[in-house]
């Protein structure tokens, strides 16, 4: 600001052009990393207005890019980068919507040509074309803006950006672009494609050393794709280090997305709430502060649901009120921004519903809200949600008559068969998950023998692995289970072990 203020009023815009340029570009970015949209708009308003080119436009309007990213504003981010596309670097739009067919056919036609390649990535040649780079740059844009905005075209624009990387030459861009076709493995179940897809990009971030998107890569392998095949706390330190990348390359976006991710993998993988919180409530206030809408909707409910195991809540702990947020008002505004924290809000009271033992409220949210794998295709919370709404399929199941029993029994039988597909896949974090639903579902069948070994198979696995919370649920579960049989040693032994645990927790 203080270098434009310099510029002597009355001189010809032409006889400082690229200087102005360079002012006004820094000092919207900088508005930008402040969270001051309003004043990058400004500065982005009155210098792209000076009849620039193309060339010229193209850091601004990224800049600009960003800003609609981080403000949850993706349709409108994506319309940007299509008219980008087209205009300044002139290639082919993308179609707004994508059939399953047409994105079968990509992801064919794209594997093929990895395996073709893939053995040769470090002998890819560097991009030159200075074009077709900031072509990569809206491809990334565009596939960010689509996966939040739940747009089906997603996968076509990944699949674009590998198959150019390959024909064309590697840039920065091409680490993030394999990061998320390593994601759309794992939304196809390809877990190990999945994982070996992350390896490719470990060597590109390698030979590349990519500044400005090594927080960004690092969020997407470790927050989409490496938690699907090893356990889950050992994701947390490269989560935390890619933050730290972010805020000093001044990808604040990404450093929050890591953030997210740290909060979300604390609380699944048995952290203390206590500690929890403690992060989390800070990590929430630096997201406000620097108005990054997008991962502050979604770590808010996550905030107040720890908030309310704690016994903060305002007056009903299944309802996400609290200090952190305002149920009503976040699921408002996320309704009116097609906001993917609608479904983590959902998702979420479904859990504390299910916690509190409020089995019909559990019930009355399922099929209510997006499935994970279309919200938010390889976070986890997918995996967990899928455990809770097999729990309260099977509970229903036990409780109902025979016509609504087998209602419930099918229902769950879908929720069972995902969690068995993850599991044989290699998904190391949902062995639990599985046991103790299989557990519950045998139990609503009055397979007694076959309960008994999985609620024994689910405390043993989730203790061992550290998901204190998951042990405690069995424990309480199993406690029930042997009421019921009339066992009252067995029923004492286990919700014993289960107020240990919660209280540990």
């Amino acid at each position: 600001s203080r270098g434009i203020a310099l510029i002597e009023y009355g001189v010809e815009f032409d006889d400082t052009r690229q200087l102005q340029i360079d002012l006004y570009g820094q000092c919207a970015q900088g508005h930008f990393c402040r969270g001051d949209h309003d004043g990058m708009e400004e500065c982005l308003d009155y210098i792209l207005s000076k009849g620039l080119t193309n060339e010229e436009k193209r850091g601004l309007l990224q800049t600009r890019m960003s800003s609609l990213f981080s403000r949850a504003k993706f349709t409108e981010c994506w319309d940007l980068c299509q008219e980008m596309l087209s205009d300044v670097v002139g290639y082919k739009a993308f179609p707004d919507t994508a059939s399953q067919l047409q994105i079968v056919a990509s992801l064919i036609k794209t594997k093929r040509r990895v395996k073709n390649n893939c053995h040769g990535i470090d002998d890819i040649p560097l991009l030159a074309d200075e074009g077709r780079i900031f072509a990569y740059v809206l491809l990334e844009f565009m596939i960010a803006s689509s996966y939040l905005g739940g747009m089906s075209v997603m996968p076509l624009v990944v699949f674009r950006e590998v198959r150019w990387t390959l024909k064309h030459g590697l840039c920065d861009d091409s680490a993030f672009a394999f990061a998320m076709y390593a994601s759309v493995l794992i939304a196809v179940n390809d877990l190990k494609g999945g994982a070996d897809c992350g390896q490719i990009c470990e060597k590109l971030l390698e030979k590349l050393k990519p500044e400005r998107l090594i927080c960004r890569v690092r969020y997407v392998l470790e927050g989409l794709v490496y938690h699907w095949t090893s356990p889950l706390a050992n994701r947390i330190k490269p989560l935390m280090d890619g933050y730290t990348a972010g805020m000093k390359s001044g990808d604040v976006e990404s450093a929050m997305w890591s953030l997210l991710h740290v909060v979300a993998f604390s609380w699944f993988s048995g952290k203390k709430l206590s500690d929890v919180k403690s992060f989390a409530l800070p990590v929430c206030k630096q997201m406000k502060d620097l108005g990054q809408t997008v991962s502050l909707f979604l770590a808010l409910p996550f905030a107040q649901l720890v908030s309310n195991l704690l016994g903060e809540a305002s007056d009903d702990p299944t309802i996400l009120t609290g200090e952190v947020m305002t149920e009503e008002e976040l699921t408002k505004t996320a309704t009116e921004m097609n906001h993917v924290a609608l479904t983590a809000i959902q998702t979420i009271q479904l859990e504390l519903k299910y916690f509190f033992q409020d089995l019909e409220g559990a019930a009355g949210l399922i099929g209510k809200f997006a499935p994970g794998e279309k919200a938010y295709p390889g976070f986890f919370q997918t995996v967990r949600t899928c455990m809770f709404e097999g729990l309260t399929c099977f509970g229903m199941a036990s409780r109902t008559s025979s016509s609504e029993k087998k209602k419930w029994q099918k229902e769950g039988s879908v929720h069972l068969k995902k969690l068995n597909s993850w599991v044989r896949a290699g998904n190391v974090n949902a062995v639990h998950y599985l046991n103790l639903v299989e557990a519950e579902a045998a139990f609503s069948k009055g397979k007694v023998d076959r309960a008994k070994m999985m609620y024994g198979e689910s405390i043993s696995v989730a203790k061992r692995n550290g998901f204190i919370q998951d042990a405690a649920l069995a424990h309480e579960h199993a406690s029930l289970f042997f009421l019921t049989e009339k066992d009252n040693s067995w029923a004492k032994y286990h919700m014993e072990k289960s107020i240990e645990l919660y209280r540990d927790w």
